[in-house]
Order: C-alpha cells, then structure tokens, then sequence
C-alpha cells in the first residue's frame, strides 16, 4: 500500500485507537492462510478488525457465537451490479430475468453464485472477479454481480469502460463490525463509543469512498435471510459455500507458496563481501544482481538479510532462523545436507593458472616444473600441480607477486583472482584453465529442506536467465568467468 492510500482498514483502526487514547500495533495477516479471527481467539491481538457479523460463524469448527463479541457495525458490505457505461442501463437484478440472467456473470463458487443459482438466475460463471470483468468489457455480459471491493479493482484498472451501478442497494449484505473476544466487555463499551463517533462524524463514508467502495449504513436487523431467493427452484449445481466458515489451515506451507502470498523474496548475502557482494555504500555485488533477477524472474520483489557471510553458521541462518528464503553462492556441503537443499550450480568456481600477460602469450603454459607455485597461505586445494610451492599471505600479494614478476606463476581462484586483477593490474595478467586440475566447485542457490517447490521454480529461473544471456551480462560486468557446470547438479 502507498503511504497516503494505506487501505481503508488501516485509517480506521489508527482513528479507532486515537479515539480510545492507546497505542496501536498492527498483527500483519496471510489472508490465504490465516483469519483475523482466529489470531484474536489465539491471543495475537485484541481486535480483529473487518469481521462479518454472521450469529452462525464458526473458525475452525468452533461457533464463534461462544467465543466472540462483537462491536456496534461501522457499515454494510455486500454484492453489487456492475455494468458498462455504453451498455444496457441494467439498475438491479430483477430486470435480468429469464433468459437475459445468461448475461448475468459472477464468480464460480462464491455466495453470490449460489444466491443467483437459488433464484433461478441462469448466470454465466468466471474463475475470479477481472475475469468477470474483462468479460463485461468485451461485451460478452450485460452485468456482473461482484463484491462491493470490486469499486477499488475499476479504479485500478482504468482500461474497463465499466461502473458500479449507482445507488445500489445490495440485496446480499452483511454488518461490518469489530471482534472481541468473549468477556471483553468493558472493551466493548469503549470500543462502541468510538465507533459511533467515528461513524457518526462521516469519516467511515469519507475513507471508503478514497477507496472507491460505497457506503451502506449498517442495517439495524438481519435483512441476509435469503428467504425471497431461496424460494425459486433450485438447479443442482452444488453446495452452498459456506460464508460463514472463517477457517484456517490446519497444515503451514512452505516454498513457493510462502513467498509468493508476501510477494517478496528474502535473500541472504554477505554484508561485506566483493565482488559477491556488499551493503555498503550501496548494495552491489555479483550474487547481488542475480538476487534481483531471481526475484524478478519469480514475480517477487527483492529484500536482502546482510549477514555476516565469512561466519561457518552462515546456512544456519536460512535453516534455523527464518531470517532469509534462500541463501547465494553456497557451495554443497554435506554438513547442512539435512536440512538445505541446493539448487542446480549457476555457474563452477575454480583454480587457474595466473601469469603475467606481457610477452609470448604462450608463457603460461611454459612454465617449468622446478618453477614455485605461489598459493594463498590456508587455502584448502586438493590438485595443485605442482610441489614447489611459495605462499603468500593473502590473493592480492599472489596477484601482486606474479604482475611485479617476483613470481613467474600462481594458482588462484578464478571468481576474486580476475575480479581483483581487473581492479588493480588490468590487462597485466593471465588466467588459464589447467585440465588436470580438480579443483572445481559448483556454486548453488540454497533453499530449507522443506522448500522443494522454491527449489524448482529457482531452477526454472536459473534456466531462464542462462537462456537469455541475463546472467553472462551480469558475470561480465563484475569480470569474472562465468563456468558450466556440465555434469554437476544441486542436491
């Protein structure tokens, strides 16, 4: 939500708790996954804002009649007719019907559907609310019977020459009230108080109408009854959909789902670590622009977890803490083999040859046998070619050796050894591959154990941006050789 259009329920829960004199904190929700309802009766909250007053709910097979009050309604919500503003000047749903309810469209399986159904409307049926009215803007329906939200979903989708009808009055309508939880009464009458001045002051009318929803004034009795409806034959299209069932699920989810229900994709990087990455002065980073395009690739936007990636529990951070979705740059270790899997290697890593550049460009292959080597001191390789090795502290005094001629030839690591030449010695030095070298090492994307899903679908995207040379531009910019992985895979 932008700041100034935070969502309507937002702007009355900050005016209710401005009203009541207390500090508001807001409990973020999965829709898909979670009710407001079921956090208030899990104690996560103390209100639970938007609840349909329905006596019969039940959340989670428990009637919420037992276990919750609710506050004085703040306005009516229900169903409304939309129709194109070139099109027939259909203004309720009494003129559809007979044959002309086949140009009636709504949505498959919701309330509005089975009301319809009951009441003998030989409606047209779409799997979502643009569907519908993609449909009506094509002139393939007269009308479409849509939730009230849908005034919001016009507006942002200027290309349907569409409106809701004006001056509606929902025949399918529920109250709008605050939840409590039962026994909160004293709450309650401080609760109602600020609602009705907050209702009675226009300002309810006032934020729905920045959203583009009309207001209806609550109805003071159950007008939901249904009964004129109900009356008509019924064809057998199925069960009533059951409104009144605020359920959550009973199983979490994990992978692609989680991250695409928040829209964002949490990547770990090391906070300070060229050329794969860095967070300061501003993020950049090799494994830093292929998150970005990952992410893009997914439909997701991108946040980064900075950690402190050089730390041997580094993975743990993804596995344990929840603190990110995926980690780059992991190379597969068995270590962690229990709990993360790896995506397939977006590129190899390893050991070259460096020489310098000047003279015959054959001299790196002419290097003799009695020559030393020189190699970073503490690192771990197990196929140098040679015996006669000469360490040095750090890579760059290895590069800094061999560019100076101190040393006629290194064996360095190919993703810092060509970045860091590039930066200091540009064009002074060369890299070659060395075959018999098996000092090779697929470079993965890791995801949790329990993220199979994620996994592919970073595999497809992976696959994607190879494809499309995304990912050699990206190893281009940041110098550094970008190596198949033929015959390595991720676990």
């Amino acid at each position: 939500a932008k700041d100034d259009l935070p969502g309507f329920d937002v702007e009355f829960v900050r005016a209710l708790a401005d009203e009541l004199g207390i500090k508001l904190r807001i409990h973020w929700i999965d829709v898909n996954r979670e009710t407001a309802i079921g956090q208030l009766l899990d104690l996560d909250c103390d209100l639970a804002a938007g609840a349909v007053v329905d006596p019969g709910a039940v959340d989670d097979e428990v009637e919420l009649a037992k276990k919750v009050i609710y506050s004085i309604p703040y306005y009516g919500t229900g169903y409304v007719l939309v129709r194109r503003k070139d099109g027939p000047r259909i203004a309720s749903l009494a003129e559809l019907k007979g044959e002309k309810s086949r140009r009636l469209g709504a949505e498959a399986g919701s309330v509005a559907d089975y009301r319809l159904r009951q009441g003998g409307f030989l409606r047209r049926l779409f799997p979502t609310q643009l569907a519908a009215l993609k449909s009506l803007n094509d002139g393939s329906i007269d009308c479409a019977y849509l939730w009230v939200n849908v005034g919001w979903t016009l507006h942002a989708t200027p290309k349907f020459d569409l409106e809701v009808v004006p001056n509606y009055v929902p025949q399918d309508r529920w109250n709008v009230a605050i939840a409590m939880r039962r026994g909160d009464d004293e709450l309650k009458r401080h609760v109602d108080r600020a609602v009705g001045k907050l209702v009675s002051q226009g300002k309810v009318a006032r934020w729905l109408a920045r959203y583009h929803t009309p207001f209806f004034p609550a109805v003071a009795e159950d007008t939901n009854s249904g009964e004129q409806a109900r009356s008509h034959p019924a064809t057998d299209r199925g069960v009533e959909p059951q409104m009144d069932r605020r359920q959550r699920s009973k199983n979490g989810y994990s992978g692609l789902d989680r991250v695409r229900a928040k829209g964002q994709l949490v990547v770990g990087l090391g906070q300070n670590n060229l050329p794969f990455s860095t967070a300061h002065p501003t993020p950049a980073g090799l494994d830093f622009e292929i998150a970005g395009l990952l992410a893009k690739q997914l439909g997701l936007t991108l946040e980064v977890y900075w950690a402190h990636a050089s730390h041997n529990s580094y993975p743990s951070k993804l596995t344990t803490k929840d603190l990110c979705d995926v980690i780059l740059g992991v190379m597969p270790d068995d270590r962690f083999g229990q709990r993360v899997l790896f995506s397939k290697p977006y590129y190899v890593a390893s050991y070259q040859r460096v020489t310098a550049a000047e003279g015959d460009t054959t001299q790196a292959d002419e290097v003799t046998e009695d020559e030393p080597l020189a190699v970073e001191s503490g690192i771990a390789v197990t196929a140098i070619p040679r015996g006669n090795i000469r360490r040095y502290p750090s890579l760059e005094e290895v590069l800094a050796a061999v560019a100076t001629g101190k040393i006629r030839a290194g064996y360095v690591i190919s993703t810092h050894g060509h970045w860091l030449a590039e930066k200091r010695w540009p064009g002074k030095l060369r890299f070659v591959d060395l075959s018999e070298s098996r000092d090779k090492f697929p470079i993965c994307v890791a995801v949790r154990k329990t993220d199979a899903s994620l996994k592919d679908a970073i595999d497809a995207a992976l696959d994607e941006l190879a494809q499309s040379g995304q990912l050699a531009e990206v190893f281009a910019r940041w110098k550094i050789p970008i190596a198949a992985a033929a015959g390595v895979s991720g676990r």
